[in-house]
Order: structure tokens, then C-alpha cells, then sequence
């Protein structure tokens, strides 16, 4: 039967799969052992004094939070002790450490959110060492993005994204050759020819970065390209077109506020 599974990249780069309640190995999901981690809306709005009702000027979505519920047992090849202190070191409390959750919806594929602690993990009960399982360890989470993202989709040539999730998507273009883009307004602008592929972020938040295979900033091209390039994504419920010269490549994920639908 399908159904969704869970597991755990730990800031260490380990996959913990949290194995389905009932198993006695490993890090184990307690039943009901997962809760809250649904996106929630702020509304900021406004109202007149004598005027029924509110007029929402802006809603903001704000960060998830919720919390993991596992048992622990030994495993093949190791202790209790042993799972006990890798699970515990593969999670932080601090902002740029996260580890990533993954869920296995089968409906929407695999969703994901970067998640940290949202306070630091209680002391255990008992000594490990001489434990043959922890049944309860508890984990407090925050996800400071707000929502589950979706598989990384992507196209190329005239390229139509529809947003079917809760928030704006702001699509990104990997590029090396030359080439005009035409945004979905119908602006344009020149990707210079690179050396190497480079990735543009069309989001304003990110300050239309430029950056390099790894991540990291070309700074060079970011000044050549930002005073031209507008940053139009794609509000939820609607499709955008995207233009792109050839070998180039528009990326984006979708972000749901709820994992379960």
C-alpha cells in the first residue's frame, strides 16, 4: 500500500530513514509522532471604525514549527548508545546548520524543508549505555523558510510555469552561452557568455544573485547583469512564460504550506 515515509538529512550529511511505527530498528516515528510543520498565514489588514469587516492588505507566511516524537533501538551494527549520539549530533539549534526533512507524498512526490532546533534537545532519561532502546526522544522544530518545497522541476526554450502551490515561485536560469531572456511581462535582457555555467536567482530576496555550479557568488557578473534584470516570479494560482535563449535552463519549486493534501 503506499503511503508517505519520512526521513532526516542530519547537518553531518547522514540520511536517517525514521523507519514506520512498529519497526525496532534504527530511529523509529512514534505514532502520531510527527506534528504541526503545516505553513501558517499572517493576515495584516485593515479596518475603519463603523465598517464591518477587514480589508487584508498583506499576508506573510511565517516560519513552521512543530515537532518529531522517535523511538530509538540498535541496529546492525550499532548500539543504542550509538544511535543515540549520532541522532542527537546531526541536529542544531543554530540558524545556518539546518538539517532537511523529507517527505515522500504519494501524491505530490518529495517535499522538503530545512529544519533546526527550535530548543535544544532535553537530556536523555536514562543512560544509553545501558538501554536496549530510548522509547520517546522528542525534538522541538523550527523551519524558518515556511513551507514544504517541491521536486525541483525545470525546461527550456519558451517555458511555462504554473504555480499550484501557496507562495510566489521565483525561477532561476543556469546559463553559459549568450543569449537574450524574455520575461513574462515581456521585458528582456542579455545573459553574457560565461566561462563556466552560472545560475541567476530571479528573486529579489536573494538580490538576483549570480553564482557558480557551487553556490558561491561571482560577484563579476552579478554587476553586469543586475541593473538590467527584473525580478518577476509567479503568484499562486496563475502561469507564467519564460523565454530562454538556447542552452539555457529555467529551474524552479513550488511551496506548499501543506504537506498532506
Amino acid at each position: 500500500m503506499t503511503s508517505y515515509t519520512l526521513r532526516y538529512k542530519g547537518i553531518s550529511g547522514r540520511v536517517w530513514p525514521i523507519a514506520a511505527a512498529g519497526s525496532n530498528t534504527g530511529v523509529v516515528l512514534r505514532s502520531k509522532g510527527l506534528e504541526g510543520m503545516v505553513g501558517e498565514v499572517d493576515d495584516e489588514a485593515l479596518s475603519a471604525h463603523g465598517v464591518p469587516g477587514q480589508v487584508v492588505d498583506h499576508q506573510q507566511v511565517g516560519p513552521m514549527t512543530g515537532s518529531l516524537a522517535v523511538a530509538i533501538y540498535p541496529t546492525a551494527t550499532e548500539s543504542v548508545a550509538e544511535v543515540v549520539s549520532g541522532w542527537r549530533s546531526d541536529w542544531s539549534r543554530l540558524v545556518g546548520r539546518e538539517g532537511l526533512l523529507e517527505l515522500d507524498s504519494p501524491t505530490m512526490g518529495v517535499l522538503s524543508t530545512p529544519v533546526r532546533l527550535a530548543a535544544s534537545l532535553p537530556p536523555v532519561d536514562d543512560d544509553p549505555y545501558g538501554e536496549t532502546s530510548i522509547e520517546e526522544a522528542e525534538a522541538e522544530l523550527v523551519a524558518d523558510g515556511g513551507v514544504w518545497s517541491g521536486p525541483p522541476q525545470s525546461g527550456t526554450g519558451s517555458v511555462t510555469v504554473t504555480n499550484t502551490g501557496d507562495v510566489r515561485v521565483w525561477p532561476r536560469i543556469g546559463w553559459q552561452a549568450a543569449g537574450p531572456v524574455v520575461l513574462p511581462s515581456g521585458a528582456s535582457f542579455l545573459l553574457p557568455a560565461v566561462p563556466a555555467p552560472r545560475v541567476l536567482d530571479l528573486d529579489p530576496g536573494e538580490s538576483l544573485e549570480v553564482t557558480d555550479a557551487a553556490g558561491v557568488l561571482d560577484r563579476a557578473v552579478w554587476e553586469q547583469v543586475r541593473g538590467a534584470v527584473l525580478p518577476e516570479g509567479v503568484p499562486p494560482g496563475k502561469s507564467r512564460t519564460y523565454i530562454l535563449p538556447a542552452g539555457a535552463s529555467l529551474r524552479w519549486r513550488l511551496g506548499y504550506l501543506d504537506p498532506w493534501r
